[in-house]
């Protein structure tokens, strides 16, 4: 396998089936319908997570997903704020599973999971931690500017809940944030 610094990124993916795919491309370079550039006129959310490798990825894709099936000017991008260097590949493959399980259109490039810098606290409409009691703490000791403009969830990690559960939540709380979007 190549350094994980090269453009290209060999992967295993969860189901077995060996895949390459470009590394460290921002989803929102990569939203296009019938081959038109949709990310002119959107507002950008921000999901933030600990690793940005299970949850907030999670949160990215179906939400992304969504958003362009229902016409939603919004896109969304995931960030990280203490990650995690031992991770397997750069997305959970119980992220993996449920996004396909729920028919999400998985990004042509999975990237690695990047850490929040305050270039993109500052470039978000809306910005989402999705568990208040383990991301508070971390934004108040790194981005302390910031914290009035988070809106906190309370979604279990790994350490707390099962996939099962966690995802279940997210999916419930982003279609929730969808709708208060549109109104």
């Amino acid at each position: 396998m190549p350094p994980a610094s090269t453009a290209i990124l060999h992967l295993q993916f969860c189901d077995g089936d060996a895949r390459s795919r470009e590394a460290s491309k921002p989803i929102l370079n990569n939203v296009a319908i019938n081959g038109k550039d949709m990310t002119t006129n959107l507002q950008s959310l921000l999901f933030l997570c600990t690793g940005n490798y299970y949850r907030s990825r999670f949160a990215e894709i179906l939400f992304n997903h969504r958003a362009i099936q229902h016409g939603l000017k919004w896109r969304a991008q995931s960030r990280g704020l203490r990650l995690n260097p031992d991770n397997a590949g750069p997305i959970s493959c119980d992220t993996v599973a449920w996004l396909r399980r729920l028919g999400a259109d998985l990004p042509k490039t999975l990237r690695r999971p990047m850490s929040v810098v305050e270039l993109d606290l500052d470039g978000a409409d809306h910005i989402v931690a999705v568990k208040k009691a383990e991301h508070l703490p971390l934004l108040q000791a790194q981005f302390p500017k910031y914290v009035e403009r988070v809106e906190f969830w309370n979604v279990h990690d790994l350490d707390c809940a099962g996939p099962d559960e966690a995802l279940h939540n997210l999916e419930r709380e982003i279609v929730r944030l969808m709708g208060n979007l549109c109104s």
